[in-house]
């Protein structure tokens, strides 16, 4: 397996279309126009309902709130997350939160290609709920060796979950990426029950049976896969439809399993110093 480069790559340069709609719609709507329709929690608990499902809970709320419960850390790390909206919707299960309250979610990261929070109040807000933005292109090492400095700096020692729902922004992850991707996720996962949820690619193009059979035979590692929808039961909206039929998989890990998957995929040069 090939080991993306060091130099961030151009992904969104491959969809010009795409990205000239979008710069259009802004001019109109302002820096939301970027958002994937309805990114909150809601939208990601249809998108990822069957995973939720099998692990035990009926939505990312249930997760937030038992792990609350249990005294654990709440550290998520948001990949392909825009501007922070699923954390911010999932940090108001505290019902304790008020203006002049502390926030009881752990710190928190998103990464994304484009920072349209900027002295705006979606900062404001994401600043009080601990989340922070970083920019920067998944396919590319130095995004993660970015993601460790800000670990080591927050002294957040692994993320409790780390959810990535890109959807069409799938399309722009080489297939011969999504080894490192999901290494690199891993990695930075805890082993006290620490989750991995992720829209990938089809099963045609990367064979997430044969992964999963793989995986589920390590100890302490349990991997679901959910099949792409060639119908939409929720909600007749467009984008809605394209964000809830894409394949996702499901990584739980627990203090049994191995720290790294690099025995488990091909060998890659990229070390995360975190």
């Amino acid at each position: 397996m090939a080991r993306p480069g060091r130099r961030t790559s151009p992904s969104l340069d491959r969809f010009p279309h795409v990205v000239d709609y979008y710069r259009r719609k802004e001019q109109i709507v302002g820096p939301s126009a970027w958002d994937f329709y309805q990114s909150n929690v809601r939208a990601h608990d249809l998108s990822f309902d069957q995973l939720l499902g099998r692990l035990g809970f009926t939505s990312f709320r249930r997760w937030f709130k038992k792990r609350q419960a249990d005294g654990l850390s709440t550290h998520i790390l948001d990949v392909m997350g825009g501007h922070g909206a699923f954390l911010r919707d999932l940090n108001s299960t505290d019902t304790r939160f008020q203006k002049h309250s502390k926030p009881r979610s752990d710190a928190s990261l998103v990464v994304t290609l484009v920072d349209h929070t900027k002295k705006t109040d979606m900062a404001k807000a994401n600043r009080k709920l601990s989340i922070d933005i970083l920019t920067g292109d998944i396919n590319s090492c130095d995004t993660w060796q970015a993601i460790g400095g800000w670990m080591r700096d927050k002294e957040v020692p692994a993320f409790d979950m780390v959810v990535s729902r890109g959807a069409g922004g799938v399309k722009t992850i080489p297939i011969e990426h999504y080894g490192y991707l999901l290494n690199r996720m891993y990695e930075l996962t805890t082993a006290q029950g620490g989750l991995i949820l992720a829209q990938v690619g089809s099963e045609a193009e990367l064979g997430w049976e044969k992964w999963q059979s793989v995986l589920n035979s390590v100890p302490g590692i349990t991997m679901y896969t959910q099949d792409g929808r060639e119908e939409n039961p929720y909600r007749p909206t467009l984008y809605y439809w394209v964000a809830a039929t894409w394949p996702a998989v499901a990584i739980l890990k627990r203090p049994e399993a191995p720290p790294s998957l690099q025995s488990i995929t091909d060998p890659l040069d990229c070390r995360l110093n975190h």
